[in-house]
């Protein structure tokens, strides 16, 4: 399930003359042929990894929000939510497009916000451990909300819906972990994917506890092809600076 709101990007201008300046690099674009994709994995169908995903949904309690930044929708082939809405049934991931959420736009959300049995999965200061969250919701199924975007997205939508977000109690995984998402650049040497940041929470509060490796499974699928395709193995940002290697990429501010 999506729920996306309006959204522009700021640097565009308003101005009805503006003239995209590569005009006729978006004309090659627009007659270019796309490889046909999957339209399960929304992969290309090549290197389709619905092989990878289990035979029928693993049946969870927890319902995720995911609030999704339109980046990983619009620009990105290799985001992992994709591949976790087919782990799990349809209606236990709801996913909310957009850099802010406004409650005219998204009432729903709004709603589960101010719900008691509600929290955010955030690895802030002071986030509890999901497991004794979820013990005191005396059986009442978790509304899981999810930040979905690189990091640095990832906090500005926290920053964007502060006072949506303010006061929902903000919770953790536990454990030492090492992602399985080689071909992209984590922050730290214990940062992971959105797909398997859900996964390890499921895997500790749903009683399944190899949930993980059941997600993993397509994310190491994409992972192998796009290594077989030329990708390299990514160190994190931790590990290349033990090396004295300064890692530095240059992002849109969002």
């Amino acid at each position: 399930m999506v729920v996306a709101g309006n959204y522009m990007e700021e640097d565009c201008g308003n101005d009805p003359h503006y003239l995209f300046p590569f005009q006729e690099i978006d004309e090659i674009e627009q007659i270019t042929v796309k490889r046909p994709n999957c339209l399960r994995c929304k992969r290309p169908e090549r290197v389709c990894v619905c092989f990878a995903f289990p035979k029928v949904p693993v049946p969870i309690t927890t319902t995720l929000h995911i609030l999704q930044h339109p980046r990983e929708q619009d620009f990105r082939q290799l985001t992992t939510v994709p591949l976790l809405q087919e782990c799990i049934p349809k209606d236990k991931c709801v996913i909310y497009r957009g850099k802010r959420f406004p409650k005219s736009k998204f009432a729903k959300l709004h709603e589960v916000c101010a719900q008691t049995n509600t929290a955010v999965l955030y690895p802030a200061k002071d986030a509890v451990d999901i497991k004794d969250f979820v013990a005191q919701l005396d059986g009442e199924p978790l509304q899981l909300i999810v930040l979905d975007g690189t990091w640095q997205e990832a906090r500005a939508i926290g920053h964007n819906c502060s006072a949506l977000l303010k006061g929902i109690p903000k919770v953790k995984i536990t454990g030492s972990w090492r992602s399985e998402f080689v071909i992209k650049t984590q922050p730290t040497d214990e940062s992971v994917s959105t797909l398997e940041a859900v996964a390890i929470a499921l895997s500790q509060i749903e009683q399944i506890p190899d949930f993980i490796t059941i997600a993993r499974k397509p994310l190491k699928a994409l992972c192998d092809f796009q290594i077989q395709h030329g990708a390299q193995i990514h160190e994190s940002k931790e590990s290349l600076a033990r090396k004295g290697i300064k890692y530095r990429i240059f992002e849109k501010k969002f």
